[in-house]
């Protein structure tokens, strides 16, 4: 009797041991907020844990995220309840319910930055104009993404560029509103067209002939002149774009910065419409173009590759088609992945 009932409590410790040993031990976990949460406004959680190396928060409105470190933060397109949950390296759990307020509008709007720029691309050393098109602006500050130079401050900037390549600027209107464009500075002038000119053919002089008292025949009118040929048109071949020049143009694109121009003048007859394959699918260069430009923020930050692979035209080394391919990483160690960034 007495072997029977220490068997049977020896195999109850052997059976709580494994249970404990299986399933792992969750330190408390508490998520902490940042002020009240207001709709439109980034809101910031905190998952407080004592052991905590991946992040897997999920806001509640269909929205997600991965973080590494316990702090992530959200932005609510709508007020009203929701939950928030946290998954803690992919054992440990914790949830709560919060409420996002409705957004008050400023009673006075404050100035939206807004850059123009007389020009997207450059040659070296030639001026472009900067200027600032919003209203009830009273402060400016220019950085032109040149090195060495200092920002500038008023309304309108003129500037010239000594160094190629794309340069990034960034205007930062009443010391809060900003904006960002792209301009691409060329190493060297394109080439002008020069049209050709047939040159008249020179007559030699001949030996007519002629004696002492040579018999001069009756004048004959003149008949009416051939017409000349038309000098065929010189063919002027357009300059490689400059390595890596496409690719800023896509990464400008999705900042906001304006893609047409720097495109069209590369592409076969500026037509935008070209045919282009985009992550193994056929489709058009300006749809490529509207979809990488609609991406939010948050989606252009996961980017990690662009690749441009241009088709040229053997006669006027136009660009006929282009290659893309936009890469994204997603997920945390070691569970990253990379995939295609999708476009409507």
């Amino acid at each position: 009797m007495l072997f029977t009932f220490l068997g049977a409590g020896l195999l109850s410790l052997i059976i709580f041991g494994f249970r404990y040993i299986s399933h792992p031990v969750c330190s408390p976990i508490s998520i902490q907020l940042n002020g009240n949460i207001v709709e439109g406004k980034a809101a910031t959680f905190k998952a407080e844990t004592a052991t905590g190396t991946a992040f897997a928060w999920n806001f509640g409105d269909g929205e997600t995220a991965i973080e590494e470190t316990p702090s992530t933060r959200h932005t609510y397109k709508h007020p009203g309840k929701y939950v928030v949950s946290v998954l803690v390296n992919g054992s440990c759990d914790e949830s709560i319910p919060i409420f996002v307020n409705a957004g008050v509008a400023d009673s006075v709007a404050g100035p939206e930055a807004k850059i123009e720029v007389s020009k997207d691309t450059v040659g070296l050393n030639e001026e472009i104009m900067f200027s600032d098109a919003s209203v009830n602006s009273t402060s400016w500050v220019w950085n032109l993404g040149e090195p060495g130079v200092s920002e500038q401050y008023t309304r309108n900037v003129k500037f010239a560029y000594s160094s190629p390549g794309p340069k990034k600027i960034i205007l930062t209107v009443n010391g809060k509103a900003m904006d960002t464009r792209y301009v691409y500075v060329r190493e060297k002038e394109l080439p002008k067209i020069v049209e050709t000119k047939e040159a008249k053919p020179v007559a030699k002089k001949q030996d007519l002939g002629l004696k002492d008292n040579p018999v001069i025949s009756p004048l004959v009118a003149p008949g009416p002149d051939k017409p000349k040929p038309e000098p065929e048109p010189a063919v002027v071949k357009i300059p490689d774009p400059p390595k890596g020049y496409l690719e800023t143009v896509f990464k400008g694109l999705m900042d906001g910065a304006d893609w047409q121009e720097p495109l069209s003048k590369y592409i076969c007859s500026g037509d935008l419409n070209t045919p282009v394959v985009y992550n193994g699918n056929n489709t058009t260069l300006s749809k490529v173009c509207v979809g990488l430009s609609a991406l939010s923020k948050k989606d252009v930050k996961k980017i990690t590759n662009i690749k441009v692979v241009p088709m040229f035209s053997k006669q006027t080394n136009c660009i006929t088609s282009m290659n893309i391919t936009v890469e994204k990483t997603t997920g945390v160690w070691p569970l990253k992945k990379t995939t295609h960034v999708d476009i409507n």
